[in-house]
């Protein structure tokens, strides 16, 4: 896959987007929308996306180069593992993750609103929130803006788990026995339960699409799908003013 770095309104900003790659190759259409929710919330946000693995350490510290010269504005992360490695990292101010501001600040005026006949919904927090109170409080907070009921996921024991392949094992036979819609944070754990036939929903499609139903059974995108996303997400940020780092 060719790498793809492109950044918009970066210089000066005093907020800057990174979003989870995972987006740009699944999702692209929802970039710019994001970037613009963000820039009509907070002052002066930028936009950074890097189709590679930030929390590599010749990328992490290209990175902090990068966040360096813009003179350290705040990082409104969506990739999950650089969160984490931000927070560790990085002063606990500067660093938020895009769930938080989106729990803190609302949603989009427009489409969310039509998932309001899904109640409630079952959450599958990813291995690696697992213990994060705080992010699985942001996840629920937005799916009451969604008109979603309080989750109903407190009753199933995949959190007992010690692995991550038992936890996401676990939490397929027990969502699958629930027959209740199912909502995920995640692109990987999204996936995952679709490869086993079980209906599921991200969250970014009930926030940005204007129909969830037809994305609860999509099949895992194929590598020359996910290339094409970055083709068609460099042209959309090119023609909304980005530029290629």
């Amino acid at each position: 896959m060719n790498p793809l770095e492109i950044k918009k309104d970066s210089a000066g900003c005093h907020f800057l987007f990174l979003p989870n790659p995972r987006w740009g190759t699944d999702t692209p259409d929802y970039i710019l929308p994001m970037l613009e929710h963000l820039q009509k919330r907070l002052d002066q946000t930028g936009l950074l996306f890097h189709s590679g693995d930030d929390t590599k350490e010749d990328a992490w510290q290209k990175l902090l180069r990068q966040w360096e010269a813009m003179n350290r504005p705040g990082l409104i992360i969506g990739n999950a593992r650089l969160y984490q490695k931000a927070c560790r990292e990085l002063p606990k101010e500067k660093v938020a993750s895009y769930w938080e501001i989106l729990a803190d600040y609302g949603l989009p005026p427009a489409p969310h609103t039509h998932s309001n006949h899904f109640k409630p919904a079952l959450v599958f927090d990813p291995w690696y929130f697992k213990e994060d109170a705080d992010m699985q409080m942001y996840i629920r907070d937005i799916l009451l803006m969604c008109n979603y009921e309080e989750a109903e996921d407190t009753v199933l024991t995949y959190r007992a788990c010690t692995t991550e392949e038992a936890y996401r094992e676990t939490f397929a036979k027990e969502a699958a026995a629930a027959q209740k819609p199912i909502v995920t944070y995640c692109n990987n754990c999204r996936d995952f339960l679709a490869e086993h036939q079980i209906p599921v929903s991200h969250m970014l499609d009930l926030i940005f699409s204007h129909t969830d139903e037809a994305t609860q059974t999509q099949p895992p995108l194929t590598a020359a799908e996910r290339e094409a996303n970055l083709r068609k997400l460099r042209e959309i940020l090119l023609q909304a003013g980005g530029e290629e780092a």
